[in-house]
């Protein structure tokens, strides 16, 4: 049984569509990502799990049971947003027991298990300090701890990291992925962070419009985007307009065998599927930024413009003519 699972959910706001027809499913003890552009939907779908926003049409389910029209405080669903909503007026100790007392947990129940929490997010020690007194990285592990000591059917991260340096976030959901393993909390999060997705989740809900457009394990999200909107949305990609006529795809750049239907399609490449070879051919360098351990490289030829990552050490240069090689075992067709 599913968790968590959302069906045919319809969200209006001032009277505009905001969420059309979602179909999600968590099960027990998943991490799951909400991945999507700023606008696409992402906070509003978390906020109507939550109870904050009631949907408009459709069903909210945990463990098989409706809870739409439940109170947020009633549904044994805890989120944590960007701005953390910790009480400056309480030490880190009532922070995290917080959610405890609401449930009317006894004193001293309440504070064995908020330390041993603080203690899980290595702020055993802290509980006596102000929030005040706390850095943003510190104040993020008194928010997680908060949220998971309620022991919450289902808990809900809005973007947790934005605020954090990339140092500090790395660290951060290093121990939201070893917390959520350990306790084995049936998870989602709102991220637009592609590479966060693909490291912390067992699954990947891609958003767009207001729509989850793929979703699936991140390793087939990455190497097979169900659309353009999908793959753009991991980085440029490459895209090759030909028609495909009895099992071979005819183009600019070439034939090549082609295991589709007859018709006319757009041909994806990642840009590490090309490889320039520095050997006279008939395209030109046109551009070469060098970042690292790479570079990023544009070449043109037969009126197509490719992007290809390439080792920094490649002894090419601008305005030189060079010939390419396609793995077309990796290239993924989209019917126009």
């Amino acid at each position: 049984m599913h968790k968590l699972y959302l069906k045919n959910l319809y969200v209006n706001l001032n009277r505009k569509e905001i969420l059309k027809d979602i179909y999600f499913d968590v099960k027990k003890g998943e991490l799951v990502s909400l991945l999507g552009p700023s606008g696409c939907g992402k906070s509003t779908l978390l906020k109507t799990i939550a109870g904050l926003i009631e949907p408009n049409n459709g069903d909210i389910l945990v463990d098989g049971e409706q809870i739409k029209g439940i109170a947020p405080e009633k549904r044994e669903i805890v989120i944590v947003f960007q701005d953390l909503r910790l009480f400056p007026n309480m030490n880190v100790l009532e922070n995290v027991e917080f959610g405890l007392k609401m449930k009317g947990i006894d004193k001293n129940t309440r504070k064995i298990k908020a330390l041993d929490m603080l203690e899980k997010v290595g702020l055993a020690g802290f509980e006596k300090r102000k929030v005040f007194e706390l850095s943003g990285g510190q104040k993020q592990r008194v928010a997680l701890a908060r949220a998971a000591a309620a022991e919450p059917e289902v808990l809900l991260l809005d973007e947790p990291f934005s605020s954090l340096d990339e140092g500090l976030r790395q660290k951060m959901r290093e121990l939201v992925m070893t917390l959520q393993r350990q306790l084995k909390i049936t998870t989602v999060m709102v991220t637009h962070d592609q590479s966060e997705a693909l490291l912390m989740s067992d699954r990947i809900a891609v958003m767009l419009d207001g729509k989850i457009i793929q979703y699936d394990t991140p390793r087939n999200v990455y190497e097979h985007p169900s659309c353009p909107e999908v793959a753009n949305y991991f980085g440029e990609m490459n895209y090759i307009k030909g028609i495909v006529e009895k099992e071979t795809f005819k183009s600019p750049i070439g034939d090549f065998k082609a295991l589709v239907i007859d018709g006319d399609y757009t041909l994806m490449f990642k840009p590490n599927h090309i490889k320039v070879i520095n050997k006279p051919g008939e395209y030109r360098i046109t551009a070469l930024n060098y970042l690292g351990d790479k570079y990023n490289v544009r070449v043109e030829g037969h009126n197509i413009n490719l992007f290809i990552i390439m080792p920094s050490d490649s002894n090419i240069k601008i305005g030189d003519l060079v010939s390419i090689e396609i793995d077309f075992s990796k290239g993924i067709f989209y019917k126009l």
